[in-house]
This record gives structure tokens, C-alpha cells and sequence, in this order.
């Protein structure tokens, strides 16, 4: 397709290409749609939040990669189409837990078997660890509504390890700066 007319469609559904400076939260600057009032709030928190304590503020986020790769599309007769089946013994996946932020001097992450409250606990307990500033200062940890962030025992860990939990609103990822990250190592 012709360049020019994705432009187009993008232009006629009302979708910009806005680039994301360091000064994007700090302006307060929300580039959504009015219908957006959770995001919008956020957006306003977390400027706030960037404003008053940037480098108390780390972007957290777990993303998984599968052994085994599933093709989506392939060369076939339209009439004879391919079917790809999937056995049991289709390999491991891993799990990355990552964070970024001034706090913890650039990206800090932990290979994991799976996205699970334990082993997110043990990421917590590394990323405090390695931050770069007292073991009693508060952190704010951005991340997402993953059942592995929001138990009772994550909770009371991050309680124990001086975190305060900033939640996205849903389907929001472009407010955890670390999504970028893993879209670049996915590619």
C-alpha cells in the first residue's frame, strides 16, 4: 500500500504521529481523545509525579517470548489451505521482568520461567537492591493491572520494600516508557 494513502486513512480517523519528548509529562501535554478520562487523569498524575519526584519514579513491565515460532502466514493454494498444528511438546517460554528509571541507573531485568506473583516478588526484592538510592526512600513503580502486580502478596511486598504502586489505566501501555523497549528486542 502507497504510503501516502495509509497517511490518509490516518489522517481521516484522526490518528497523529506525536513524538514522545523528555518533555512530554512535565507539559501535561495528553494526546488522547476526550473520551478518555481515566487516561487523561493518569496522564496528569504522573506528570505530577515526574514534575515533583522524577527520579523516584521506575517503569516496570514483564514480556514473554515463546521456544517456538508459529508462522502467520505462508504460501498455499487458497483452495487447499495450510492448517499448522500445535503439539504439547512445543517447547518453554521465558519471561523478562525489566525496569527502567534514574533510580535504578538505566534498565534492570530478571529472566524468569513465567509471569507469576513469586517471581515478581523476587524481581522486586532485586530492583531494590540495585537501586541507586537509600533502601527506606519511596519509589514510585508504574506499571500495568497484571494479576502478578495487583495480589494481596505483592501488594504487602512492595508495602515491605518501600514501593508505591502508580497503576495504568487499561490498555494503556503508552504511559510505561519500558513497552518501547521491548517492542525494539521483539522485532
Amino acid at each position: 500500500m502507497d504510503p501516502s494513502t495509509i497517511r490518509y486513512i490516518y489522517h481521516k480517523a484522526g490518528i497523529r504521529y506525536i513524538r514522545a519528548a523528555k518533555e512530554y509529562h512535565r507539559k501535561e501535554v495528553i494526546a488522547l481523545g476526550s473520551s478518555n478520562e481515566p487516561q487523561k487523569e493518569f496522564a496528569r498524575k504522573l506528570a505530577k509525579l515526574r514534575k515533583d519526584k522524577a527520579k523516584y519514579v521506575i517503569y516496570i513491565d514483564e514480556t514473554s517470548f515463546n521456544s517456538w515460532e508459529v508462522p502467520k502466514k505462508t504460501w498455499a493454494c487458497p483452495s487447499k489451505p495450510i492448517s499448522i498444528r500445535l503439539n504439547k511438546r512445543r517447547g518453554k517460554g521465558v519471561t523478562i521482568y525489566g525496569a527502567i528509571g534514574e533510580a535504578v541507573n538505566g534498565v534492570l531485568h530478571m529472566v524468569s520461567r513465567s509471569t507469576n506473583k513469586k517471581d515478581f516478588v523476587r524481581f522486586l526484592v532485586l530492583l531494590r537492591k540495585k537501586c541507586l538510592v537509600d533502601e527506606t526512600k519511596e519509589l514510585y513503580l508504574v506499571i500495568d493491572n497484571h494479576n502478578a502486580h495487583t495480589s494481596k502478596q505483592v501488594i504487602e511486598a512492595m508495602e515491605r520494600l518501600y514501593f508505591t504502586p502508580i497503576n495504568q489505566p487499561t490498555y494503556s501501555p503508552e504511559f510505561n516508557c519500558i513497552e518501547t523497549m521491548w517492542g525494539v528486542i521483539k522485532k
